[in-house]
């Protein structure tokens, strides 16, 4: 019994990697974004600060 729930457990994880990878890329990507949205509006304060 306990061979067989090793098994099916291990089955499990190997059919969850493909999706859990997908959701790493779409997180890691995400991020990025975030960190490139941030820096940009970094930039924007300082030219209007430069401007006043």
């Amino acid at each position: 019994m306990r061979q067989v729930e090793r098994e099916l457990k291990q089955a499990a994880l190997e059919q969850q990697k493909p999706a859990v990878n997908a959701l790493n890329q779409v997180v890691k990507a995400a991020q990025e974004s975030v960190y490139a949205m941030r820096r940009e509006m970094s930039r924007y304060t300082w030219k209007s600060a430069i401007y006043l």
